[in-house]
Protein backbone atom coordinates (compact mmCIF):
# COMPACT_ATOMS: atom_id res chain seq x y z
CA UNK A 1 0.00 0.00 0.00
CA UNK A 2 0.94 3.43 -0.83
CA UNK A 3 2.30 5.04 2.58
CA UNK A 4 2.80 8.61 3.24
CA UNK A 5 6.37 9.88 5.16
CA UNK A 6 7.76 8.55 8.70
CA UNK A 7 6.87 12.52 8.92
CA UNK A 8 3.38 12.96 7.56
CA UNK A 9 1.05 12.62 10.75
CA UNK A 10 -1.33 10.21 8.17
CA UNK A 11 1.29 7.18 8.92
CA UNK A 12 0.58 6.61 12.43
CA UNK A 13 -3.45 6.55 11.26
CA UNK A 14 -2.83 4.22 8.56
CA UNK A 15 -0.60 1.61 10.82
CA UNK A 16 -3.81 2.05 13.63
CA UNK A 17 -6.11 1.49 10.63
CA UNK A 18 -4.24 -1.55 9.27
CA UNK A 19 -3.96 -2.88 13.01
CA UNK A 20 -7.71 -2.50 13.29
CA UNK A 21 -8.41 -4.59 10.25
CA UNK A 22 -5.98 -7.25 11.21
CA UNK A 23 -8.05 -8.15 14.39
CA UNK A 24 -11.56 -8.08 12.22
CA UNK A 25 -11.38 -11.97 11.40
CA UNK A 26 -14.77 -12.11 10.49
CA UNK A 27 -14.88 -8.94 8.58
CA UNK A 28 -11.77 -9.82 6.26
CA UNK A 29 -13.33 -13.01 5.41
CA UNK A 30 -17.17 -12.01 4.21
CA UNK A 31 -14.50 -9.40 2.19
CA UNK A 32 -12.53 -12.32 1.28
CA UNK A 33 -15.26 -14.38 -0.28
CA UNK A 34 -16.19 -11.23 -2.72
CA UNK A 35 -13.15 -11.90 -4.66
CA UNK A 36 -12.10 -15.55 -3.93
CA UNK A 37 -14.53 -16.46 -6.97
CA UNK A 38 -12.66 -14.49 -9.11
CA UNK A 39 -8.69 -15.29 -8.69
CA UNK A 40 -7.50 -17.52 -11.26
CA UNK A 41 -3.74 -18.41 -12.24
CA UNK A 42 -0.56 -17.02 -10.46
CA UNK A 43 -1.43 -13.66 -8.46
CA UNK A 44 -0.26 -11.08 -7.32
CA UNK A 45 -1.25 -9.18 -4.10
CA UNK A 46 -0.91 -5.32 -4.36
CA UNK A 47 -1.17 -3.54 -0.98
CA UNK A 48 -0.53 -6.32 0.79
CA UNK A 49 0.03 -4.35 4.38
CA UNK A 50 0.26 -6.47 7.42
CA UNK A 51 -0.87 -10.11 5.49
CA UNK A 52 -5.02 -9.49 6.77
CA UNK A 53 -6.35 -10.80 2.88
CA UNK A 54 -2.95 -12.45 2.53
CA UNK A 55 -3.26 -15.01 5.14
CA UNK A 56 -6.76 -15.80 4.11
CA UNK A 57 -5.65 -16.05 0.05
CA UNK A 58 -2.57 -18.78 1.24
CA UNK A 59 -5.17 -20.39 3.42
CA UNK A 60 -7.77 -20.86 0.67
CA UNK A 61 -5.84 -20.75 -3.04
CA UNK A 62 -4.43 -23.60 -4.08
CA UNK A 63 -4.06 -22.88 -7.85
CA UNK A 64 -0.70 -21.29 -8.64
CA UNK A 65 2.09 -18.94 -6.94
CA UNK A 66 1.07 -16.23 -4.84
CA UNK A 67 3.08 -13.01 -4.92
CA UNK A 68 2.66 -10.50 -1.82
CA UNK A 69 3.98 -7.27 -2.02
CA UNK A 70 4.10 -3.63 -0.61
CA UNK A 71 5.87 0.08 -1.20
CA UNK A 72 6.97 -0.09 2.27
CA UNK A 73 10.39 -1.91 3.45
CA UNK A 74 9.01 -2.39 6.82
CA UNK A 75 5.85 -3.91 5.73
CA UNK A 76 7.61 -5.92 3.27
CA UNK A 77 9.80 -7.47 5.93
CA UNK A 78 7.03 -8.47 7.91
CA UNK A 79 5.24 -10.26 5.29
CA UNK A 80 8.77 -12.36 5.14
CA UNK A 81 8.65 -12.80 9.02
CA UNK A 82 4.72 -14.45 8.55
CA UNK A 83 4.78 -15.88 5.15
CA UNK A 84 8.10 -17.10 3.97
CA UNK A 85 7.72 -20.84 5.33
CA UNK A 86 5.09 -21.28 2.47
CA UNK A 87 6.59 -22.98 -0.76
CA UNK A 88 4.43 -21.51 -3.07
CA UNK A 89 4.87 -17.37 -1.42
CA UNK A 90 6.74 -15.23 -2.93
CA UNK A 91 7.64 -11.36 -1.19
CA UNK A 92 8.15 -8.30 -3.03
CA UNK A 93 8.89 -4.63 -2.99
CA UNK A 94 7.10 -3.00 -5.33
CA UNK A 95 5.67 0.44 -5.66
CA UNK A 96 2.77 -0.21 -8.22
CA UNK A 97 3.43 3.86 -9.85
CA UNK A 98 6.72 2.27 -10.87
CA UNK A 99 6.30 0.28 -13.66
CA UNK A 100 9.97 -1.71 -13.27
CA UNK A 101 9.31 -2.65 -10.16
CA UNK A 102 7.00 -5.33 -11.67
CA UNK A 103 9.89 -6.76 -12.87
CA UNK A 104 11.26 -8.81 -10.08
CA UNK A 105 8.06 -10.36 -10.56
CA UNK A 106 9.67 -13.37 -13.05
CA UNK A 107 6.44 -13.99 -14.93
CA UNK A 108 3.29 -12.25 -16.17
CA UNK A 109 0.53 -12.75 -13.69
CA UNK A 110 -2.83 -13.78 -14.06
CA UNK A 111 -4.40 -11.85 -11.30
CA UNK A 112 -3.30 -8.84 -9.68
CA UNK A 113 -5.94 -7.77 -6.67
CA UNK A 114 -5.68 -4.54 -4.74
CA UNK A 115 -7.93 -4.01 -2.04
CA UNK A 116 -8.18 -0.37 -0.32
CA UNK A 117 -5.02 0.69 -2.08
CA UNK A 118 -5.80 2.83 -5.20
CA UNK A 119 -7.58 5.80 -2.77
CA UNK A 120 -3.65 6.09 -1.37
CA UNK A 121 -1.91 7.11 -4.79
CA UNK A 122 -2.48 10.52 -6.50
CA UNK A 123 -2.40 9.18 -9.90
CA UNK A 124 -4.38 5.97 -9.78
CA UNK A 125 -4.25 6.07 -13.59
CA UNK A 126 -0.68 5.20 -13.93
CA UNK A 127 -0.92 2.07 -11.37
CA UNK A 128 -3.94 0.30 -13.42
CA UNK A 129 -1.67 1.26 -16.74
CA UNK A 130 1.05 -0.87 -14.95
CA UNK A 131 -1.57 -3.59 -13.84
CA UNK A 132 -2.60 -3.77 -17.48
CA UNK A 133 1.00 -4.26 -18.58
CA UNK A 134 2.07 -6.45 -16.19
CA UNK A 135 -0.98 -8.97 -16.17
CA UNK A 136 -0.93 -12.27 -19.00
CA UNK A 137 -3.35 -11.89 -22.16
CA UNK A 138 -6.84 -13.03 -20.60
CA UNK A 139 -5.39 -11.89 -16.99
CA UNK A 140 -7.38 -10.16 -14.45
CA UNK A 141 -7.49 -6.71 -11.80
CA UNK A 142 -9.94 -7.16 -8.88
CA UNK A 143 -9.71 -4.14 -7.20
CA UNK A 144 -11.85 -2.69 -4.25
CA UNK A 145 -12.06 1.07 -3.17
CA UNK A 146 -13.93 3.03 -0.91
CA UNK A 147 -17.38 4.55 -2.72
CA UNK A 148 -19.18 8.14 -2.68
CA UNK A 149 -17.30 10.81 -2.85
CA UNK A 150 -20.00 12.47 -0.72
CA UNK A 151 -18.88 10.05 2.21
CA UNK A 152 -15.07 11.89 2.31
CA UNK A 153 -14.53 13.08 5.42
CA UNK A 154 -11.60 13.38 8.07
CA UNK A 155 -11.15 9.71 8.57
CA UNK A 156 -10.13 9.38 4.74
CA UNK A 157 -7.72 12.40 4.90
CA UNK A 158 -6.34 10.93 8.40
CA UNK A 159 -5.59 7.44 6.50
CA UNK A 160 -4.10 8.94 3.48
CA UNK A 161 -6.73 8.91 0.94
CA UNK A 162 -6.93 10.93 -2.13
CA UNK A 163 -10.41 10.40 -3.19
CA UNK A 164 -13.56 7.93 -2.86
CA UNK A 165 -14.83 6.18 -6.13
CA UNK A 166 -17.84 5.95 -8.07
CA UNK A 167 -18.40 3.48 -10.55
CA UNK A 168 -18.13 5.84 -13.43
CA UNK A 169 -14.94 6.72 -12.19
CA UNK A 170 -13.27 3.36 -11.74
CA UNK A 171 -15.07 2.43 -15.35
CA UNK A 172 -13.29 5.49 -17.17
CA UNK A 173 -9.92 4.62 -15.67
CA UNK A 174 -10.30 0.40 -16.46
CA UNK A 175 -11.37 1.23 -20.01
CA UNK A 176 -8.30 3.94 -20.68
CA UNK A 177 -6.03 1.13 -20.00
CA UNK A 178 -7.66 -1.32 -21.82
CA UNK A 179 -9.82 -3.81 -19.71
CA UNK A 180 -12.79 -5.01 -20.32
CA UNK A 181 -15.25 -4.51 -17.10
CA UNK A 182 -16.13 -8.04 -16.29
CA UNK A 183 -18.51 -7.04 -13.28
CA UNK A 184 -18.79 -4.16 -10.99
CA UNK A 185 -20.41 -3.67 -7.86
CA UNK A 186 -20.91 -2.74 -3.53
CA UNK A 187 -19.98 -3.98 -0.89
CA UNK A 188 -20.90 -3.78 2.72
CA UNK A 189 -24.03 -1.58 2.78
CA UNK A 190 -24.36 -1.78 6.29
CA UNK A 191 -20.97 0.58 7.12
CA UNK A 192 -22.15 3.65 5.37
CA UNK A 193 -24.06 5.18 7.94
CA UNK A 194 -21.39 4.63 10.39
CA UNK A 195 -18.52 6.36 8.68
CA UNK A 196 -21.04 9.07 7.92
CA UNK A 197 -21.70 9.64 11.14
CA UNK A 198 -18.26 9.38 12.75
CA UNK A 199 -16.21 11.80 9.75
CA UNK A 200 -19.15 13.71 9.05
CA UNK A 201 -21.61 14.52 12.12
CA UNK A 202 -18.96 13.76 14.53
CA UNK A 203 -16.18 14.91 13.33
CA UNK A 204 -13.73 12.34 14.09
CA UNK A 205 -10.81 11.51 12.52
CA UNK A 206 -10.52 7.41 13.27
CA UNK A 207 -12.98 4.51 13.52
CA UNK A 208 -14.40 3.89 17.06
CA UNK A 209 -12.45 0.52 17.49
CA UNK A 210 -15.44 -0.97 19.77
CA UNK A 211 -17.86 -0.44 16.77
CA UNK A 212 -15.34 -2.06 14.61
CA UNK A 213 -15.32 -4.90 17.70
CA UNK A 214 -19.50 -5.02 17.36
CA UNK A 215 -19.16 -5.13 13.60
CA UNK A 216 -16.84 -7.90 13.25
CA UNK A 217 -18.85 -9.78 15.85
CA UNK A 218 -22.21 -9.36 14.15
CA UNK A 219 -20.78 -9.73 10.45
CA UNK A 220 -22.21 -13.75 9.35
CA UNK A 221 -26.27 -11.16 10.74
CA UNK A 222 -24.45 -8.80 8.43
CA UNK A 223 -23.94 -10.95 5.16
CA UNK A 224 -27.48 -12.38 4.99
CA UNK A 225 -28.89 -9.34 5.26
CA UNK A 226 -26.35 -7.76 3.01
CA UNK A 227 -28.29 -10.03 0.60
CA UNK A 228 -31.64 -7.75 0.17
CA UNK A 229 -29.12 -5.17 -1.50
CA UNK A 230 -28.07 -7.39 -3.85
CA UNK A 231 -24.98 -5.61 -4.41
CA UNK A 232 -26.68 -2.43 -4.72
CA UNK A 233 -25.16 -0.36 -2.64
CA UNK A 234 -22.11 0.15 -0.17
CA UNK A 235 -19.34 1.57 1.17
CA UNK A 236 -16.97 0.33 -1.60
CA UNK A 237 -16.90 -0.82 -5.27
CA UNK A 238 -15.63 -4.16 -6.32
CA UNK A 239 -14.44 -3.87 -9.62
CA UNK A 240 -13.54 -7.47 -11.94
CA UNK A 241 -11.81 -5.95 -14.66
CA UNK A 242 -10.21 -8.36 -17.76
CA UNK A 243 -7.30 -8.14 -20.11
CA UNK A 244 -8.71 -8.64 -23.31
CA UNK A 245 -6.82 -11.84 -25.25
CA UNK A 246 -5.06 -11.17 -28.06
Amino acid sequence: MAKPSKFDSSLQHMDDELSKAKHQNNFQTWLFSQIYPYLKGNILELGSGLGSVSSLLIKKYKRGTIYLSDSDEDYVNDLKIKFNKFRNVKIAKINATKKNDFKVIPKKIDTIFAVNVLEHIKNDQLVINNVYDSLNDGGRFIVLVPAHPYLYNKIDKAVGHYRRYTKQRICKLAKKSGFNINKIFYFNAVSILGWFLSGKIFNQSSVNESNLSLLNKLIPTIAKIEKIFNKKIGISIIAILDKKSE
